[in-house]
């Protein structure tokens, strides 16, 4: 990726919205988080009032201004059409998530409010809301009644595949439980194909009041088959704990945050405040070695909060002391909105304004384009070559891409680097169009 010099947006008018000052301190600390990225080849998001008189989202490139799925929480109460309440565990009831008739949940001010409460036996509890159900979620049949252990299940509120996921929320304040905005599938954990049976996407979780950990994955189920990666990645170096703790970010819990996920095809990259908070990973291997993945199939969303550790020994762990206080100062985890957008279409994504009106290249573009050569010879290599009006037809489709009007070289470079594919190629739909842009790079 070049590193681009990149402007910050300038401190927004809309109360609450993170300001120039906030974004800075937001991207000095992911570039500690991820020592490998320079501060200034961080993408900052755009503010774009996507819903007519709500906050801002901040969208990174890429993506559709439009959501095609959000909640506001304006209403007097939680959307039973859009939510519903994680209960169970392995089929069986949890006592530490709260359904609905223990009134956890509150909207109001436009804005869902989580709360802990304490319960007849003096154990804590919490809600955990989603728009769709894992195979757990589902209650255990008595088996001699029936032939399925599972009871009937109930289809998604709302799924989807790809896109930018976004939440604006306030952390909870106090020692003792924790919350989180995340992805599951309806088959997670289904088998040893992640990209068919999906990934869990862990965008923001805070184990402690202001701190979050990196954007986590997990797949293949959660034994001896599970695999793991992370955003910004793992070093390897030192213990799990510590290399957690490396690539953890403090925020100040007091004010809202904005939490994002863009899903690719071919990756994930986070975002916090509107700033990348560490590489695009799925396509590369974990700091155990072993192989990332990207999730290909629809997945829904969760917000959620849970005491410590009801859940260790099976279910079956103590809750902390700190909950007492957290409970009695009445802590809440507090959610303005969720919001979901698609990608844009490859052809949207190759439509640009010029950049500059140069036609030499600095030298990181330089080194770039070098390296893009580079990854699309590999993939031509073992490629038969294409007949010569075959490759003339791709070339007329690039450059109508690229769009009329004259291009700087570099605006040309860098549209076509970041429409490169992870294999090297090219390709829009059916249409390759790697020698095309090869020879366009080479004439640069």
């Amino acid at each position: 990726m070049p590193k681009m010099k990149i402007a910050f947006p300038a401190a927004f008018a809309a109360p609450d919205t993170p300001s120039f000052a906030t974004l800075r301190s937001v991207a000095a600390a992911a570039a500690l988080a991820f020592a490998a990225m320079p501060l200034a080849a961080l993408e900052v998001c755009s503010p774009v009032e996507s819903v007519a008189g709500e906050m801002p989202s901040l969208l990174p490139r890429g993506v559709k201004r439009t959501p095609v799925w959000h909640d506001e929480f304006n209403g007097g109460e939680l959307d039973s059409t859009k939510w519903s309440y994680r209960t169970n565990f392995w089929g069986r009831r949890f006592a530490a998530f709260t359904g609905p008739e223990q009134h956890a949940v509150e909207v109001r001010d436009g804005k869902v409010h989580l709360k802990l409460i304490r319960l007849e036996n003096g154990e804590y509890a919490s809600p955990q809301l989603q728009t769709g159900e894992v195979m757990w979620d589902a209650p255990l049949l008595n088996p001699t009644n029936s032939f399925w252990f599972l009871a009937p299940r109930k289809p998604p509120k709302f799924e989807h595949r790809y896109g930018y996921y976004e939440c604006r929320a306030r952390l909870q304040q106090e020692e003792g439980w924790w919350s989180a905005f995340w992805m599951q599938t309806v088959t997670q954990g289904a088998s040893l194909d992640p990209e068919r049976s999906g990934i869990e996407h862990d965008i923001m979780e805070s184990f402690e009041p202001g701190v979050i950990l990196p954007a986590c994955f997990h797949m293949n189920g959660g034994g001896e088959d599970y695999v793991g990666f992370h955003s910004p990645r793992y070093s390897g170096e030192g213990t799990f704990n510590e290399q957690t703790e490396a690539a953890s970010m403090k925020l100040d819990k007091t004010v809202y945050h904005v939490f994002g996920l863009l899903w690719e095809p071919d990756g994930y990259t986070p975002f916090v405040d509107g700033v990348q908070r560490g590489e695009k990973v799925g396509r590369g291997r974990n700091h155990n070695g072993k192989d990332e993945a990207v999730s290909q199939v629809p997945e829904f969303l969760l917000i959620s909060t849970e005491p410590k550790w009801y859940r260790k020994n099976r279910m079956t762990g103590e809750g902390v002391p700190e909950l007492k206080n957290a409970f009695e100062k009445g802590d809440e985890f507090i959610v303005d909105y969720v919001r979901v957008y698609d990608l844009e279409s490859a052809a949207e994504k190759l439509s640009f304004a010029p950049i500059a009106s140069d036609d030499v290249l600095e030298p990181s573009v330089r080194n770039e384009v070098d390296h893009a050569l580079s990854r699309a010879d590999a993939a031509l290599r073992s490629t038969v070559e294409e007949s010569t009006g075959a490759a003339d037809a791709a070339g007329e489709e690039l450059a109508a891409l690229i769009g009329p009007g004259d291009h700087s070289s570099t605006e040309i470079a860098l549209k076509l680097i970041s429409a490169q594919n992870p294999d090297g190629r090219w390709i829009v739909g059916t249409n390759d169009m790697t020698r095309a842009a090869v020879r366009v790079l080479e004439n640069l």
